[in-house]
This record gives structure tokens, C-alpha cells and sequence, in this order.
């Protein structure tokens, strides 16, 4: 755990997955530089009647959202509640965690690919709409079993599969951040695997052959799919300068 005089260059510099630092200026603040992530956070010890009660890290936001000196601000009011014994990270407000906030947290804490972070946003802000603004505590086991059936209907099993993995995960999250929270609703589905498509082997001299005879682009984009094992939205996404920076031309 490093100790620095935090400004924002030195915050800039600071490698990811690099742990806590904390800052000489003001007292709890710290910044945590996750996998993915940097966030400031403040941490104090809770005290009452003399006697040490806890000791609570609470967070107050990523350092993409807001400056230094309001982190700072931030902080030294959050230690002022700590230093008078009150846990900010304490009472009813956590009751109260949505799900957009569930998923917020989720996504900080998992090391989630750029893709797979899209994903989720898309579920929530695409099938999940509704609920985005709703306490996760008011979700019901029903609310999830219609949501569930409804989705089937109009979007098809897989679609209503994932989103339903994707809800499940993050209420998971919420029940680590408030311990209130006594159970899954999703737990109550049944919610399938997706099943892995089958192919049939590929008679490469014959898909050979046929490839040669179609236009260049589009030969050229065959060939380099079977070669690389690429996906034809990650070929599409390479630029020329790109492979004449690895070499391959």
C-alpha cells in the first residue's frame, strides 16, 4: 500500500491492477487502481464510546467521473461521519440499492471484457429497462418468472436465457453489498444452458475450390477466417495499418 501526495497526473500514471494508494492530504482517501478500473474510496475506523466498532471502506467513485478535489471534499465529509462513529455504508440507503446501481458495482468488480461489459449494458438498458430505477429488493420471485415467459415469447430462449444469467449475476452482487438482501429471486427459474451448434466437417479441397472462384475481398475474407479462426466481425474490425504494424505485410 503506497503513500503519495495525489495529484492528477500522478493519478494518470498509476497502473491498473496496481492495488491502494493513499493520500497524504487527506485522511482515509485512497485511490484503488483495480484490473480495469481506478476508484477513490475513503477508509476510517468507526469508534464509539472509545471502543473501535469497525473498520469501513466506502466508496465514492471512479476516477473517469470525478476530479481530485472533489474526491477530496468528498471525503473529508465521509471521515467526519466515521470519526463521529456513524458507518456511511450503513443503513437504509443500501436497503435500497437498484439495479442499476447492482450492476454499476457488478461490472467494477468483475474483469469483464469489453464486449461482455457491453452485453450487460444492453440487457439492462434494452430488456431490463424497466427495472433499471427499481430497489433490487422489490424484485419478486413472480416479477422474474413473468419478465422470464414474456421474453421467451417475444425475443426467443437464448436471448431470454442470457438476459436472465446476466440479471441473476447481478443481484448476486447486490446480496454481497447489502446484506438485507436474503435471496435470489432467479434462483427460482429454470434457465438452460444454450446448446452448442453442431457443424459438420469441412471438406477443405472442395470449400477450396469454391472460394477461389468468388471475388477477391470476399476470398480474401474466407481465406482469412479459415486461417485464423477469426470471427467475421473481428476481421472486418482490422485496418490495414494494424497488420502493417505486426508485420504481416
Amino acid at each position: 500500500m503506497a503513500v503519495l501526495n495525489l495529484t492528477e497526473a500522478r493519478i494518470r500514471e498509476l497502473p491498473l491492477g496496481s492495488g491502494i494508494h493513499r493520500d497524504t492530504q487527506v485522511k482515509g482517501l485512497m485511490v484503488i487502481c483495480h484490473k480495469t478500473t481506478k476508484s477513490y474510496a475513503c477508509q476510517g475506523d468507526v469508534r464509539r464510546n472509545g471502543r473501535h466498532i469497525r473498520t469501513v471502506r466506502a466508496k465514492i467513485d471512479r476516477v473517469d467521473r470525478i476530479g481530485l478535489r472533489e474526491a477530496r471534499n468528498k471525503a473529508k465529509a465521509l471521515m467526519s461521519q466515521i470519526q463521529s462513529g456513524i458507518d456511511p455504508t450503513d443503513g437504509p440507503e443500501e436497503t435500497a440499492i437498484t439495479l442499476e446501481r447492482a450492476m454499476e458495482a457488478h461490472i467494477e468488480e468483475k474483469p469483464l471484457r469489453q464486449r461482455s461489459e457491453e452485453g450487460y449494458r444492453y440487457h439492462l438498458n434494452h430488456y431490463l429497462k424497466h427495472w433499471r430505477k427499481k430497489a433490487v429488493a422489490d424484485i419478486s420471485r413472480q416479477m422474474v418468472r413473468d419478465l422470464y415467459a414474456e421474453m421467451k415469447r417475444k425475443n426467443g430462449n437464448t436471448t431470454a436465457g442470457s438476459v436472465m444469467r446476466t440479471l441473476r449475476a447481478v443481484i448476486n452482487t447486490a446480496m454481497r453489498i447489502d446484506e438485507t438482501l436474503t435471496g435470489n429471486p432467479v434462483a427460482a427459474l429454470h434457465v438452460p444452458s444454450n446448446k452448442r451448434r453442431k457443424v459438420a466437417p469441412l471438406d477443405i479441397p472442395d470449400w477450396w475450390e469454391r472460394v477461389m472462384r468468388l471475388k477477391p475481398q470476399r476470398r480474401d475474407l474466407h481465406v482469412a477466417m479459415l486461417l485464423t479462426g477469426a470471427r467475421r466481425s473481428s476481421i472486418l474490425q482490422i485496418k490495414r495499418r494494424m497488420l502493417t504494424l505486426s508485420g504481416a505485410f
